[in-house]
């Protein structure tokens, strides 16, 4: 037997190679040396005549995998001839496999939320901890680990060059080789991406999905003439089973879709099939499409917002019904007027002021904060053809606010970041993304009053398809960021065209799309994409895909969370997890004050906050992708 499984070894050097590349499944059926070397390359290292390799066997899942491939090289490091060591170090040695038997036991492994091939993680995106990242941990070195997730976290134990890690191993009794062995990598997370309807895919391009105030119906513009074999032209509803057109459609682009009072409003650069003088908006009553301008706005409308009764649009347009108005304009549904003014009254006259939503270059993006417009472009000065002192001319970044109630501008936004293409008011936070990815500061966030721009998570992302962000979506309490970009953190590959921006501020790559994804929606508990792609995570799709999130069967509540103060320490306690969450801690004005990881085997987590001034703090702890976040106070201490 030892013979054989030495020359199966040498062999499988060979064979696992291309195997490899492809991924062994859990429950294929082969010799249980394939599962064990697919968990971890070490194995092929290791002569173990006490344990039947050549055995057939399968495993539901590749949790049930690592678990064995833990279990036996716990057994193998226990009945291993440690005469070389003190007293003390076999003491340890003792103690961490105790600790490694009861974290295998648990079966909570990290999970592989980024790369396209089995990976290592040292703590993944949600605070789960590998083996011997959770020995370390719970041998009170919480601050180490935390340096190799943030420097090195995708690496094996051989690539990581910490003298902190050398002397970690020298004082519990174990060589690099052996914490090499205990490291398992990690299986891709397969994301249930699918094909809608019948999967024919999209003949041209939707460029933007909104589901209605119901969620009965998700409506789709671009320019395109077919979506799933369904003749459509530009527009088309999906009510979760079947397509729905609207008349004939229009000719030309959609940019952008709202409502009002439940019926659909679009716009862009088009014109309604029956009528070439009818462009760029239009509403559907029902029955048609009805006109809300005529005649050529020598320019187009890239984005509408609608707040009340009034229709607000965006774009690079100069006219509307053949009348000067330039980029920003609002439309009052109860009277059909167009306008772009600002009036006052004067000795008991109404004045009104011209031009004085214009803007001095386009507005691509309009996003309602509260009761105002922000108005996002490539512009930075507001009524700049207006000389009357109560219209306000403000200087702004390519941000400016307009009230809707003051009917003026308030203020501009003054972040450092190239021209604006995208934007969103999501979690409190406003997002703004661009059209210069591998550029500096193409994603940058105003939070708590901070603008965040060019950080070390920002500075992920490269070119990739039209290097562009086009949007943000809500998950949870997450935002997922889509364009044409490439994520790339640290090490290692981490998707194209999506990334998530957790509530904590940090990115982590998403999924890979073989080209750009333009609009991303919510809709019936599922995620829409759809863009230039042809491919999801190497399966077929053409343009456009569906997936259901993974959501955590158990979720703490609010109330179930506990954080008191005991002099320069904060206790903070919890429920039963399934398993390990994260924790990060905020000041009132957003800034990070620490954070933690909540091990799923404990009970309660005890934190330094000598430093920390009396007043409010916020936390934030994540389990999966549910988040659960309360406010506490710290008193003198």
């Amino acid at each position: 037997m030892k013979f054989f499984t030495s020359i199966y070894l040498f062999l499988a050097v060979a064979t696992t190679t291309v195997a490899s590349n492809l991924g062994l499944s859990p429950n294929q059926e082969c010799p249980l040396i394939d599962h064990l070397i697919e968990i971890n390359k070490e194995w092929l290292k290791y002569d173990q005549s006490s344990i039947d390799l050549m055995q057939i066997t399968r495993f539901e899942n590749d949790e049930e995998r690592i678990q064995l491939h833990l279990q036996l090289v716990s057994q193998i490091l226990t009945l291993k001839d440690n005469g070389h060591l003190s007293p003390q170090q076999i003491e340890n040695r003792t103690k961490q496999i105790d600790v490694l038997t009861t974290y295998y036991k648990a079966g909570l492994f990290p999970k592989n939320t980024g790369h396209t091939h089995r990976q290592p993680y040292f703590v993944d995106d949600f605070g789960t901890a590998c083996a011997v990242g959770y020995l370390v941990l719970k041998d009170g070195y919480e601050d180490f680990v935390q340096k190799i997730q943030s420097e090195n976290n995708f690496a094996y134990i051989h690539e990581m060059d910490y003298p902190e890690l050398g002397r970690w191993a020298i004082k519990n009794g174990f060589t690099k080789d052996e914490l090499a062995w205990i490291q398992p990598a990690y299986q891709t997370q397969d994301r249930p991406f699918a094909s809608v309807g019948n999967g024919d895919g999209v003949e041209g391009e939707i460029i933007i999905m909104k589901a209605d105030a119901n969620d009965e119906m998700l409506y789709m513009g671009g320019n395109f003439s077919a979506v799933d074999g369904v003749e459509a032209n530009s527009i088309i509803g999906w009510d979760g089973s079947a397509w729905h057109t609207f008349g004939e459609g229009v000719v030309g682009t959609i940019n952008a879709i709202d409502f009002y009072d439940g019926n659909l409003i679009i716009a862009g650069d088009f014109h309604l099939a029956n009528d070439e003088n009818a462009q760029n908006i239009a509403q559907w009553n029902g029955d048609e499409w009805i006109a809300l301008q005529n005649g050529d706005m020598e320019g187009s409308v890239y984005d509408i917002a609608v707040f009340a009764s009034t229709l607000y649009i965006g774009g690079d347009f100069k006219k509307i019904n053949e009348l000067p108005k330039r980029s920003f304009a609002r439309y009052a549904f109860w009277n059909g007027e167009w306008r772009n003014d600002f009036s006052y009254y004067d000795s008991g006259s109404t004045i009104n002021i011209p031009h004085a939503m214009e803007v001095n270059g386009k507005v691509t993006a309009l996003e309602i904060v509260g009761t105002n417009i922000l108005v996002g472009g490539d512009f930075n000065y507001t009524a700049p053809v207006v000389s009357n002192s109560n219209v306000h001319q403000v200087e702004a970044n390519y941000l400016a606010y307009w009230g809707i109630y003051e009917n003026n501008w308030i203020a501009g936004l003054a972040g450092d970041h190239p021209p604006v293409h995208s934007l969103a008011y999501l979690h409190g936070d406003i997002l703004v993304g661009t059209q210069t990815v591998g550029e500096e500061k193409c994603v940058a966030i105003l939070r708590g009053g901070i603008w965040v721009e060019n950080n070390s998570g920002v500075e992920g992302f490269s070119t990739f398809g039209d290097n562009t962000i086009h949007g943000f979506a809500v998950m949870g309490d997450a935002v997922l960021i889509y364009g044409g970009f490439t994520y790339f953190p640290f090490v290692g590959f981490f998707g194209t065209g999506a990334a998530i921006l957790s509530s904590d501020g940090y990115f982590v790559g998403y999924a890979s799309f073989d080209s750009t994804v333009k609009t991303v929606a919510n809709f019936q508990e599922k995620i829409f994409f759809a863009g230039d792609f042809t491919q999801v995570n190497g399966e077929s799709m053409n343009n456009i895909s569906q997936l259901t999130p993974i959501t955590n069967t158990s979720e703490p509540q609010k109330e179930d969370i506990k954080i008191h103060q005991a002099g320069n320490h904060i206790n903070v306690d919890y429920p039963p997890l399934t398993e390990d969450a994260s924790i990060i801690f905020y000041n009132i004005v957003g800034q990070q004050m620490g954070s933690s990881i909540l091990p799923s085997l404990d009970r309660r987590k005890t934190m330094p906050i000598a430093q920390w001034p009396t007043g409010a703090y916020v936390y934030r702890i994540q389990i999966n992708n549910y988040f659960v976040s309360g406010k506490f106070f710290v008193k003198g201490k």
